[in-house]
């Protein structure tokens, strides 16, 4: 197929395959996505109730959509940025200029092309030939869809403004846009996309997807961030069929990458049976009327918010906690965070909560605790639980670095992961 033709992530060293094949990435990503919204996680379950849909057909659905967040790499002004060696790639053409990221990019070609695509039976849809409003409000619907996905950098983007054919090209051997095509044709019918009608023709839907933008973006970065590790995901440069890719590479290395880095299985809450069961069973321990209010404060449906207040040794931390562990307990949250005013006090409450955090959750559980600020390499508890730096990949461009080497500052910047993390302290 002519998109094994183009690189999607490339080695600045010689050692190895000197590169790793588009679709191949498009797929890693899109499998390390596909674990994080399994079924039976809290997340999947969450965005499926508030769009109405079952949640394996709404997993078939957002992973469809986050295997094409790179097509932007297919443009032949990013495929000039790196010429790996021993690899049959497409040939540079030196009349584009790489003048925008290729997540733009991705967004640019989308925009120009998707209707073609959807007339071409390329998306697969099942619905007939659209008239003009039923294709106005689809194309709002892959809006909502899709943008969340091309701004897998972590900032949005658009496709206006922007010619296709500044960007994208052909020559006596490939055509960029075809490549694209092919690719997304072969992955759809791969992934075996369920369209919802609602999709496009529901306006109250359309809203429910474009509130959830966010939370989808988080989710394509972190499964960008994960799919983009090179000590998971090894570099194949040489073709194979994407199911047996899929299958056989793609999703293994996905659960690994994911128990590696602590997401594989979340960790279980436990209901909170009393402090004395924080202190190994000490009847001594008996709570004060803040932290005996908090053991009885009665627990909403939705968002709340509680306000503690109370003189100096009250036992508002151990307060805070009881409420924590009974919303967590409750299916209300995944984790917490502890925002404290000071370095100082974010060092001693970490401290604090070296063992107490783990009484949150089973025993069996493993949940991630991290320290979030400035100055955190200086304290020698977190710096000691810092994961080693992954070789780096190449980056694309001085001002665009590759997904990689921002995976290599998430997995050691805690400012970063403290927001993945079940438990996460900082100021």
């Amino acid at each position: 197929m002519d998109y094994f033709h183009y690189w999607g992530k490339a080695r600045p060293d010689s050692e190895g395959p000197p590169c790793h094949l588009l679709p191949f990435h498009c797929l890693d990503v899109a499998a390390v996505g596909w674990y994080l919204l399994a079924p039976e996680r809290p997340l999947t379950r969450q965005l499926a109730t508030q769009l109405d849909l079952p949640p394996e057909n709404m997993r078939k659905l957002f992973v469809w959509a986050l295997g094409l967040h790179d097509l932007g790499k297919f443009a032949r002004a990013f495929q000039a940025q790196a010429r790996p060696h021993s690899v049959e790639l497409v040939a540079p053409l030196p009349r584009f200029a790489y003048s925008e990221r290729h997540d733009r990019l991705g967004a640019v070609l989308w925009k120009g092309n998707w209707i073609s695509w959807l007339q071409d039976d390329v998306l697969q849809w099942p619905q007939g030939q659209l008239n003009r409003v039923e294709r106005d409000s689809l194309s709002k619907a892959f809006t909502a869809l899709m943008t969340p996905m091309f701004g897998h950098h972590g900032k949005p983007v658009n496709g206006t403004g922007l010619r296709v054919e500044s960007f994208f090209g052909c020559d006596e051997t490939s055509d960029d846009i075809e490549a694209a095509r092919h690719f997304t044709a072969d992955w759809t019918a791969l992934i075996e996309v369920q369209w919802p009608r609602t999709f496009f023709t529901s306006p109250d839907w359309r809203m429910r997807l474009e509130t959830l933008s966010w939370t989808l973006a988080g989710w394509a970065v972190l499964s960008d961030w994960i799919g983009s590790n090179r000590e998971h995901f090894g570099y194949h440069d040489q073709p194979m069929a994407l199911r047996d890719y899929w299958d056989d590479i793609a999703k293994p290395s996905a659960i690994r990458a994911l128990k590696a880095f602590g997401f594989h299985d979340s960790a279980v809450p436990i209901p909170y049976k009393g402090l004395q069961a924080w202190f190994d069973g000490r009847q001594d321990i008996t709570p004060t009327p803040l932290q005996h209010q908090a053991e009885r404060a009665e627990l909403l449906p939705g968002p709340q918010l509680f306000i503690l207040e109370d003189v100096t040794g009250a036992g508002k931390t151990e307060a805070a906690c009881i409420l924590a562990q009974r919303l967590l307990s409750g299916g209300h949250g995944e984790g917490l965070y502890f925002a404290l005013p000071t370095m100082a006090t974010s060092n001693a409450m970490y401290a604090r909560l070296g063992n107490l955090h783990r009484h949150f959750f089973s025993t069996q559980s493993q949940p991630s605790f991290v320290l979030a600020h400035g100055a955190r390499e200086l304290n020698e508890d977190f710096v000691r639980a810092l994961d080693k730096v992954q070789p780096g990949d190449l980056d694309y461009a001085t001002d665009e670095q590759s997904a990689s080497s921002q995976c290599n500052h998430w997995l050691a910047d805690s400012r970063k992961k403290a927001l993945l993390a079940e438990v996460g302290v900082g100021n």
